[in-house]
């Protein structure tokens, strides 16, 4: 028994001997503020590196010229500076206070389509072990009476800033869209069953 608690404590004592050693390596190389965290790399380099990396519009929101879909109902880019609005938390978008539509008139901005004010999503039910979708439709579509989808509050996942970039190839796609008033709106709404059986 006594081998046994022995041989326990041995263990135990090699365990903490090994992982505080690890530990105190750790806390040296990031108290050093000229490392990145435990990359042996210099800040300053890195800092220079950047210089020819790309810019973005610094416009304030208001003063952009709107940039054309890429294609028909494709995300709009965001043509103006993000500066001080981004990141989006669970408490602060500030997107929503320029592009709901009820505001989005008399701030001469893009309003938010009626794709954003809509459920595409069937309701999910479990039954007997497995998820079952409790719709008969292939593509649901339910007003949510003007609150937004909340599966479309993170704006950045969607659109985002036009970089300003040289392309080393040339883009040479062409959009083609059904209506000439496209490029700037959404009609997804109305055509999200298109080719659905």
């Amino acid at each position: 028994m006594n081998k046994y608690l022995i041989s326990v404590a041995l263990i135990a004592l090699f365990g903490v001997w090994s992982c505080s050693s690890d530990d105190t390596e750790i806390v040296e190389n990031t108290n050093n503020e000229t490392k990145l965290g435990l990359i042996d790399s210099d800040v300053q380099k890195n800092n220079d590196d950047l210089a020819g990396m790309p810019t973005y519009s610094d416009s304030v929101p208001g003063t952009s010229l709107r940039v054309e879909r890429a294609f028909e109902n494709a995300p709009p880019m965001i043509p103006h500076s993000v500066e001080g609005l981004v990141p989006i938390t669970m408490t602060i978008n500030t997107c929503t206070s320029c592009h709901l539509p009820e505001v989005a008139i008399a701030m001469e901005s893009t309003a938010m389509p009626e794709s954003h004010f809509t459920n595409y999503r069937p309701e999910v039910k479990l039954g007997d072990g497995t998820y079952d979708i409790a719709t008969n439709k292939d593509v649901t579509q339910q007003s949510l009476q003007g609150k937004l989808n909340m599966a479309r509050y993170n704006c950045t996942q969607c659109h985002v800033t036009q970089a300003n970039v040289d392309l080393a190839i040339e883009n040479t796609f062409k959009a083609v869209y059904r209506k000439s008033d496209l490029n700037n709106k959404s009609n997804l709404s109305d055509n999200i069953t298109e080719g659905v059986r």
